[in-house]
């Protein structure tokens, strides 16, 4: 089991090292171009861990060149791997305000979160559990990088792993 999250937090950790790869030295703003190197590792990531049902990088509020707000997130669907767009509100003006979501406030303390379990509506549809680290670089908070844990695709997972122990009673 805990090999199962170190996958997965090995991705997440490559997606934060690549993230605060794309930051000039002179500043702390991503440009658009800098962020498209990171999607390859967001989808590398729901595509190859079976029970990651979404994953990527929620950027903080103006970190990204000409970008209020910006996510770079991906989803696994019926169809495949694909970038999800932020929900909106029913009127279709206002933008998904994730600065307000704990897991991001954690972030903004510099903490790691695991927020969860929640019905994901805007992504995968399902029950899950969001890993999340920070993504800090000289002391200023560029945003969160993270991967949505589905629930029954966990639990599957780690029933496989616990009938193969021996029986220990």
């Amino acid at each position: 089991a805990e090999a199962m999250l170190d996958g997965v937090y090995g991705h997440i950790d490559r997606l934060r090292s690549m993230v605060i790869g794309t930051v000039e030295p002179q500043h702390t703003a991503l440009s658009d171009a800098a962020l498209a190197r990171i999607e390859g590792v967001a989808r590398d990531l729901v595509t190859t861990i079976p029970w990651v049902g979404g994953a990527g990088f929620v950027a903080a509020l103006d970190t990204v060149d000409r970008e209020h707000r910006y996510w770079n997130w991906w989803m696994r669907s019926a169809e495949g791997v694909s970038r999800l767009h932020p929900p909106r509100n029913a009127s279709a003006s206002a933008e998904y305000a994730y600065e307000s979501m704990q897991w991001f406030r954690d972030g903004q303390a510099g903490m790691p979160s695991v927020f969860g379990p929640f019905v994901d509506f805007a992504g995968v549809n399902q029950l899950v559990i969001l890993c999340a680290q920070p993504v800090m670089e000289r002391g200023v908070f560029l945003g969160v990088v993270g991967a949505d844990l589905v629930i029954d695709r966990v639990e599957i997972h780690l029933v496989r792993i616990l009938r193969k122990l021996e029986d220990v009673a």
